[in-house]
């Protein structure tokens, strides 16, 4: 997916849909060649502002704090949160467990 990264923002497109068959899913990617990089479970609780989505995520004794939603809305929610931009990282959960 391609992603482009702002000094403060990630903008990513996602796309998600619904499997009804886990086992099948995996089949499906095995035999059109993708291959398992990185496998990691994580909590998430999700929480939601208007249209504005927080997930609050933890996993390997870390915890993140992702907030979806509009630009102005995004900055409005990380002041009431009294989240400092300092501490913020645009970086994947696969380079964050990789150290990279």
């Amino acid at each position: 997916t391609p992603t482009s990264s702002k000094k403060r923002y990630k903008v990513r497109n996602e796309y998600q849909i619904d499997v009804s068959d886990l086992k099948i899913t995996k089949t499906i990617l095995e035999n059109l060649g993708f291959r398992v990089s990185l496998h990691y479970f994580k909590n998430r609780a999700h929480w939601k502002l208007g249209k504005t989505a927080i997930e609050l995520d933890s996993f390997k004794n870390q915890h993140f704090v992702e907030i979806e939603g509009l630009k102005k809305n995004i900055n409005s929610i990380a002041k009431k949160l009294g989240l400092d931009w300092k501490n913020s990282t645009t970086k994947s959960y696969p380079k964050i467990l990789s150290g990279k």
